[in-house]
Parts: structure tokens; sequence; C-alpha cells
């Protein structure tokens, strides 16, 4: 496991990037606007899924640019059928409701189960994958990295222990 400051979690060669998410799909500041950004239908993805109720605190989506139609993971049944290989993979995590509230420290914790579950759940074809995970719920969420690092770094090392090379993002 690597812990990686002030890189961007982007730029990287990172095939499954980990971004923290509210649930009525505004991607108005922090990770979720560089995504935005970045990947324009993963927004209008993730925002439709929000308005149609799919979306909870804890909860964990994943959608992949090769195939931006088809969501690769949603509420916990794996169906990951894209080549992640070579576009990547974005697991969106719900750690606030509202982009106005606070994150909270379970709904934080629930999604790095997920996040975890999925993963191991993905099989051997996608060890070995480069997973970028932020300070989830730090920075705009509110919460202590100090609280959640410890949280991440369980995360990363399991991860690590099924074969995935994590890098962590901290705080900028």
């Amino acid at each position: 496991m690597t812990f990686t400051y002030g890189h961007d979690l982007f730029r990287e060669s990172n095939k499954v990037i980990v971004i923290p998410t509210n649930c009525v799909g505004v991607q108005g500041a922090g990770l979720a606007k560089m995504a935005a950004e970045h990947w324009p239908r993963w927004s209008a993805w993730y925002s439709k899924a929000c308005r149609t109720g799919r979306v909870h605190p804890g909860d964990v989506l994943g959608w992949c640019a090769h195939d931006e139609d088809l969501p690769v993971y949603a509420h916990r049944k794996s169906i990951w059928t894209t080549p992640a290989e070579t576009h990547p993979i974005l697991l969106s995590v719900a750690t606030k409701d509202h982009w106005r509230q606070p994150s909270l420290l379970a709904w934080v914790s629930d999604g790095l189960i997920h996040i975890e579950e999925h993963l191991v759940r993905s099989g051997e074809g996608h060890r070995g994958m480069r997973v970028g995970l932020p300070a989830l719920g730090c920075g705009r969420g509110g919460l202590d990295f100090e609280v959640v690092q410890p949280m991440l770094e369980r995360t990363a090392q399991r991860l690590g222990e099924q074969g995935y090379d994590v890098t962590l993002y901290a705080p900028q």
C-alpha cells in the first residue's frame, strides 16, 4: 500500500477511482466536481440514479468510462462486465445525504465496506488493479482526517492482501 499526499487522483494510473458523492446528484465541489468535469456522462448518469432514488448514504455505485451507459456495480450487486484494464471505473460513494450537509462517519464506513465487498467479489481477473482511494468524508464532508485515516488504511490493507494496489490520497 502506498500513501500519497498531494498528488492528482485523476492523473495517476488508477484503474478504479473512488469518488465521494452525495445522494442528490450535485457535483458542485471537490472530487465530485473534478470527476464530473473529466466524465460528463458519469455526472449525468449519477444524477439520474439519485433522482430515481437509487442512491442512499453509504451506497456505492460504479460506472466505467468504456461503456458509459452500463453501471458496473449498483447496490451491492456486482455486474462487472467492462474492461477496466484500459478504461477507469469510478466508484461513487455516497458519503453525504445532501451536498449542504456534512458527511457522517457511519456512511464512510458503510461505503468502505461496500467497496471492499465489491472488489473482492469481482474476481481474480481484476486483482492487481490500482485503486485510488481519497480521504472519504474529509475536505468538503467536514470529517477529521485523523479519524478517517485508520479506516482507509484498514480497507487498503485488506484490499492489498487480496492483490489490489491501493493508493490513499490525503485531503489537500
